[in-house]
């Protein structure tokens, strides 16, 4: 089975105390410390998401595809995970998704 994402980054990767919450985790942990969205100027929007900063290019590709990829192995669908895929493989310039199969150019 795949852990809970508190027990496996909190307790194994940053030795949180087992009687600690995610959210406290997130909260407290220096590692997270400062963390906030990426943001470029844009003259006529003012200030928008950087897509090409880490937190996308890293997270996405990586994190949230590499999961998508299991759960369509073991036949989960992930209809929340295909959402936030395609809304930022958009912005990315980028193709992971291909309709509801993670078979796109980008992958890999």
């Amino acid at each position: 089975t795949i852990p809970h994402i508190f027990e496996w980054l909190a307790v194994h990767v940053y030795d949180e105390p087992k009687d600690s919450n995610l959210q406290q985790f997130f909260r407290t942990n220096h590692a997270y410390k400062g963390f906030r969205c990426p943001l470029i100027g844009d003259d006529s929007k003012g200030y928008v998401p950087d897509f090409t900063n880490r937190y996308f290019s890293e997270d996405i590709s990586l994190g949230l595809c590499g999961y998508r990829g299991l759960a369509e192995i073991v036949g989960v669908e992930t209809p929340t995970f295909d959402r936030i895929i395609s809304w930022a493989q958009g912005y990315m310039e980028k193709e992971y998704l291909v309709g509801t199969s993670l078979n796109g150019k980008d992958l890999g």
